[in-house]
């Protein structure tokens, strides 16, 4: 993931936008566990409340489960089927 500073996009929507992107492409499979808050906030030099409010957001939009142990992508994130994304590749 790569985040502009400087750029119009806020950088909330930035790390909301790129992960909702690897769901729905399917980089980011059902049930794989994203980084940590402060992981993903030390990785991309921002600030923990940043990525947690998108993380909070893609939660409420459903691609995102938040449970003991950690943060998934959620089971039913995923809007392109396997086969279909097979093709396209």
């Amino acid at each position: 993931m790569m985040i502009s500073l400087s750029g119009s996009t806020p950088p909330t929507d930035q790390v909301h936008d790129q992960i909702r992107g690897l769901i729905v492409s399917g980089q980011l499979p059902a049930g794989e566990r994203l980084p940590s808050v402060r992981q993903l906030a030390k990785d991309l030099n921002l600030a923990p409340g940043t990525v947690a409010k998108a993380y909070k957001s893609l939660e409420v939009e459903g691609f995102l489960t938040a449970r003991r142990g950690g943060t998934f992508v959620s089971h039913s994130a995923t809007t392109t089927a396997q086969p279909v994304l097979a093709a396209a590749r």
